[in-house]
């Protein structure tokens, strides 16, 4: 699956990102999501809130937060 596509095991600075960790999406124009790294049939999933679900960083970047 393209890298654009899914949630990343590392972050931008390279440090890797396990399931049940927090993690900030950032995009350089200012948007911001933050959440903890889930897993759900088999693809990982960044969890905003309770049921909202991101599921790929597009032109975003992540780091652990």
């Amino acid at each position: 699956m393209s890298e654009w596509k899914r949630i990343p095991t590392h972050d931008i600075l390279g440090q890797r990102i396990k399931v049940g960790e927090k993690a900030i999406l950032f995009s350089t124009h200012g948007v911001s999501f933050e959440g903890t790294v889930v897993q759900r049939g088999g693809k990982r999933w960044l969890e905003i809130d309770k049921g909202v679900w991101i599921g790929g960083i597009g032109n975003h970047f992540m780091i652990k937060g």
